[in-house]
């Protein structure tokens, strides 16, 4: 039988004090520093004064129009100036809020006692660990949060019909805009709650009826969408002058494929990173890993399960993954944690479901299976326990290399009096999370040494003409070496371009 959802969450202390236990490990990294594209949203969004809103929501852009995420750096900006501490409490503050929602959510979908489950199991996930890393993920958690609170209303709506909450959908999926471009992926989300909602109606209505309500009802969402998408590019203009910048392009539709069924065996089989307990069994080991990244038949399976047995929660749960992750596993970099903070929801509902169905099957008081009835509390606990496992030891991980980034910082700040207006700061051996691909470099030097016309790059990096121009006009010239302890800034004789001099 198909549990009855309920309109009706409960109370919310229990699933807040659960998913705040569960994420206490993201506390281990709560004091570290920023790094890579903190630095460029720190420079510019702070510059804003914080009653000029209306400059957050300009269509002239760092990157992407995002202008939430531009509004909390502004004014944590102005408020605790470069203490990390207050940017990372907000990070995990917001995400109990999406704990929270999940919850709702999933109550919604399911039973609460399931729902719980759920929750607990979207906390634990390991997948999306730099979300709670990485101020710049403001836009992440905002988009979660209205997408995760647009779904919650749309679901109402469908029980009430309540024309105030069909215009609470329509706005939420408005300002979902504001949060992030990823919310192009709102109407398939609705799409899949719409037919998960009708299909289980107690009396459906005719398939005909149907569709022609749901057009009616999503088709205005999916034409802004596509307006949004045709359109993104004369509406917004990028003004970021740095080098590099962020570089995005389009997989092949074969890998795009193959990205996405790998998607599905890491989000579905998280443990076959275990640090613990498989790497006792290499063997084992080797034929999970394996499995994860060369068997990729995993959701054709679930697929087909919930085909046959019409199983309609397996059916959303791999909906939710399949939509959240439009359009991102299109991109050939699309194996970042970000990407798959919603998509986790989705993991967690068939997980869940699965779990409550084999524990039926092995409790009935005549099943033959009655003896494993251990074995699913066990396989649970060992499931959580490896993904907090995974959490901690990545934020002790990105702590570390956080205290590079302060340590780089609070050089060149000491150096600051005795620098030249101008210097140009070349870093050598820097940690590949703190400035990736050397993005954040320039803004890091410029806030530092509170000098708008320093330069800093990354030795060996492709760097602008202006570096060249500086050099010509004798400019002095220094290394930062992140391999050095205690890390000294040295004054480099040779003028030549950072790019030639690593090569040298």
């Amino acid at each position: 039988m198909i549990s009855t959802a309920r309109r009706e969450s409960g109370p919310l202390w229990l699933p807040l004090a659960m998913s705040a236990l569960l994420s206490l490990p993201y506390l281990v990294a709560v004091r570290s520093f920023f790094v890579s594209d903190d630095w460029v949203y720190l420079t510019y969004y702070g510059a804003i004064p914080p009653w000029q809103v209306w400059r957050y929501f300009s269509p002239r852009v760092i990157w992407f129009y995002r202008p939430l995420q531009a509004l909390q750096f502004g004014w944590l900006y102005h408020a605790v100036g470069l203490q990390p501490l207050a940017y990372n409490l907000c990070l995990w503050v917001m995400h109990l809020g999406v704990c929270l929602l999940v919850y709702v959510l999933a109550s919604h979908l399911t039973t609460r006692r399931a729902a719980l489950l759920t929750t607990a199991l979207f906390a634990t996930a390991w997948t999306y660990v730099d979300v709670l890393q990485w101020s710049s993920n403001f836009s992440t958690l905002q988009w979660a949060l209205v997408t995760l609170g647009l779904s919650i209303v749309f679901l109402r709506y469908l029980e009430s019909r309540s024309p105030a909450l069909l215009i609470s959908v329509y706005a939420l999926f408005l300002l979902n805009f504001c949060a992030k471009e990823m919310a192009v992926n709102a109407p398939l989300l609705l799409a899949a709650l719409w037919w998960w909602k009708t299909s289980g109606a107690a009396e459906p209505a005719p398939r005909r009826a149907r569709l022609q309500e749901g057009l009616c009802l999503l088709g205005p969402v999916f034409a802004v969408t596509l307006v949004y998408a045709c359109l993104h590019h004369r509406l917004f203009h990028d003004i970021y002058q740095g080098a590099p910048r962020p570089e995005y392009s389009f997989a092949p539709p074969a890998q795009a494929l193959r990205d996405l069924l790998f998607d599905f065996n890491h989000l579905l089989i998280p443990f076959y990173l275990d640090p613990v307990v498989l790497p006792q069994m290499p063997l084992l080991q080797g034929w999970v890993r394996y499995l994860v990244v060369h068997a990729l038949f995993l959701p054709l399976v679930l697929a087909a399960i919930a085909w046959r047995w019409r199983d309609r929660e397996i059916g959303l749960g791999l909906l939710w993954i399949l939509a959240s992750l439009l359009p991102t596993v299109c991109l050939t970099g699309f194996h970042a944690s970000r990407f798959y903070y919603l998509p986790a929801i989705g993991a967690a509902l068939i997980f869940t479901h699965l779990g409550r169905q084999c524990w039926r099957r092995v409790s009935a008081p005549a099943a033959s299976l009655r003896p494993l009835r251990l074995a699913l509390p066990v396989a649970l606990a060992y499931l959580m326990l490896t993904n907090l496992a995974l959490v901690a030891l990545l934020c002790f991980h990105m702590r570390q290399e956080a205290c590079w980034a302060e340590s780089a910082f609070d050089v060149l700040r000491e150096a600051e009096p005795r620098l030249p207006p101008g210097a140009l700061i070349v870093m050598r051996h820097t940690p590949r999370t703190a400035f990736l691909n050397g993005i954040g470099v320039l803004e890091m030097v410029r806030l530092a040494l509170r000098d708008p016309t320093a330069l800093g790059g990354v030795d060996g990096q492709k760097l602008p003409d202006l570096w060249a121009q500086r050099l010509r006009q004798r400019h002095p010239l220094y290394a930062l070496d992140f391999a050095e302890y205690p890390m000294k800034l040295r004054c480099v004789r040779d003028t030549r371009p950072p790019s030639q001099a690593g090569q040298g």
